[in-house]
């Protein structure tokens, strides 16, 4: 009777798994993607990606206009919602996040952030008139990602989760699962400031 009790005890956890798991993946993807954003936005800022400095006319242009750091490249405003700083946004999607460059206009120029982003990202030569004007290639996307991946290789992994599931399902304790969320939060804060 004993044995009984246990595997219906066990069935039940096991049907529980999936939503354990689910809310805990869901918080993991939307943990990824603020990461992303955040690295994206200091990597800009902070110009910790070592990209290519602006030129000297640029940065006098910009002190003149009154931008607060005017010699980082692709800061432009801070506040403006419709610039390179801020063009990273996440979307809800039915099995996690999904971060995109924005599809609004810059708020000057006559171009959408994410084509202005890709011309940033690869660099370009654009011809006007007898002059031509080289953008160079700042891939602030690319790097953010990679510092994102790193820091995601610093959370804990799949192992402690299984780990975490099994102890659950065979005892029925859920503080394993608990300290790892809250573990995971608590370097997403660290991460993320």
């Amino acid at each position: 009777m004993e044995i009984i009790n246990k595997t219906a005890k066990y069935r039940t956890r096991m049907k529980a798994v999936p939503r354990y798991h689910a809310d805990w993946m869901d918080s993991e993807y939307k943990k990824y993607a603020d990461i992303y954003i955040k690295n994206f936005k200091d990597g800009i800022k902070h110009n910790r990606f070592d990209i290519e400095p602006l030129k000297e006319n640029t940065i006098k242009q910009k002190t003149r206009k009154g931008y607060r750091k005017p010699e980082s490249p692709l800061f432009g405003l801070e506040n403006e919602p419709r610039t390179l700083y801020n063009s990273q946004q996440i979307r809800k999607l039915k099995n996690g996040y999904k971060v995109y460059t924005s599809w609004k206009k810059h708020y000057k120029a006559d171009l959408d952030l994410r084509h202005m982003m890709n011309v940033h990202e690869y660099g370009c030569i654009i011809k006007r008139g007898k002059t031509l004007i080289r953008i160079p290639a700042r891939p602030v996307k690319k790097l953010a990602y990679e510092k994102t991946l790193r820091d995601i290789a610093k959370t804990p992994k799949g192992k402690d989760i299984k780990a975490g599931l099994a102890m659950y399902i065979m005892k029925g304790r859920l503080d394993y699962l608990q300290r790892l969320t809250k573990v995971n939060q608590m370097m997403a804060e660290r991460i993320l400031g």
